[in-house]
């Protein structure tokens, strides 16, 4: 996994498109938070849109949006689409992203499976991984 680098964008065209993206996912966030799921979706799907446009699917800041998506059909129970997103955050973020955000998206591809009753298969994608990018999902742990 590459060091943690600033990414500026030499096209300020695709500069402000991601700082628009980024802006209507704290949006959709706010939404999900407020039980607005399908708003929320609308606006996630919104903000990969200009992101795939402006940078691609390779690019960190897609991932995130990817995680966050893949977050968010995970609460509405759309299994299959979450499991589609985190995948793509996982590959992102394994190989271009600080570790923690490719822990986080490990461990919510780790949930999908385990709410498709796969116990075998989230332990070893959780496993699959180095230990040193482990998170914990459980987050009524007190």
């Amino acid at each position: 996994m590459s060091d943690p680098t600033i990414h500026l964008h030499s096209n300020p065209a695709s500069g402000m498109a991601v700082s628009q993206a980024a802006i209507i996912n704290n949006q959709a966030l706010s939404l999900s938070s407020q039980g607005d799921y399908a708003g929320a979706e609308d606006l996630h799907l919104q903000a990969l849109h200009l992101k795939l446009n402006a940078v691609g699917e390779n690019n960190l800041t897609t991932a995130i949006t990817r995680n966050a998506l893949g977050e968010l059909y995970l609460k509405m129970g759309k299994i299959t689409d979450a499991e589609e997103q985190l995948k793509k955050a996982v590959s992102v973020r394994m190989e271009n992203g600080p570790a923690y955000d490719a822990a986080v998206s490990v461990e919510n591809l780790g949930q999908v499976h385990e709410v498709k009753g796969d116990l075998e298969e989230a332990r070893r994608v959780r496993l699959s991984h180095p230990a040193d990018i482990m998170v914990c999902g459980n987050y009524d742990v007190r």
